[in-house]
């Protein structure tokens, strides 16, 4: 899905990946969640994962993974990324039914639906602020994670189903895998490097360039 190959693709998982992303701040009313845009570079890293996968079970078997070691992916993360943190999630889906006609949906729902594996998030006091925290690192927290702001993701069909394999940067957390969601106070503006309020999606802070 690079080079806007795909578009129509790449577009919904956009789109339902800031929709979700949205719903989880209202319903928890909190702030900080900078809306998703898409990477074609991060789209070429989850191709490339893909293109490694030789079976189902390659490409399948993985649990969701966060990526700070330094092995030959990671390698190839700093030379793609130079400059940057090079702390990736990646998420995987895949189905086996090869005429799905709602996998996307499907994928990125089920990642979402990890919600239930993890604890409601409790509150606590940081810097005299307020948040929810949320301890669990598995596809629902690299798909809601406040801090991530960019995703990348590659689709594959197999003799056997279908793949869909995400990329997202960055994706900050504590050592103890733990999520700080600030809660909304009522003067509260968007950071001051994502200023502008969705036009669609009102909880979501985006980006914005100073000419």
């Amino acid at each position: 899905m690079t080079n806007g190959q795909n578009s129509d693709k790449s577009a919904f998982l956009i789109f339902g990946h800031n929709g979700l992303r949205n719903r989880l701040a209202m319903i928890l009313n909190t702030c900080d969640m900078l809306r998703m845009s898409w990477d074609d570079e991060l789209a070429e890293l989850s191709n490339r994962h893909h293109r490694n996968c030789e079976r189902k079970l390659a490409c399948s078997s993985k649990p969701p993974k966060t990526i700070v070691g330094l092995n030959r992916e990671s390698q190839l993360q700093q030379k793609m990324f130079s400059g940057n943190s090079t702390h990736l999630a990646r998420n995987h889906f895949f189905h086996d039914n090869i005429y799905s006609t709602n996998f996307i949906e499907s994928a990125v729902g089920n990642w979402y639906m990890e919600h239930t594996s993890v604890e409601f998030p409790t509150r606590t006091i940081s810097n005299e602020n307020d948040y929810y925290q949320l301890m669990g690192d598995n596809s629902f927290t690299h798909i809601i994670n406040p801090q991530t702001y960019r995703v990348g993701c590659s689709y594959a069909r197999f003799p056997n189903g279908l793949s869909l394999i995400c990329y997202y940067f960055p994706y900050v957390r504590n050592t103890n895998n733990t999520l700080l969601l600030r809660l909304k106070p009522k003067d509260y503006q968007c950071p001051y490097n994502f200023p502008i309020s969705d036009p669609v999606f009102k909880r979501l802070c985006g980006y914005a360039v100073y000419l």
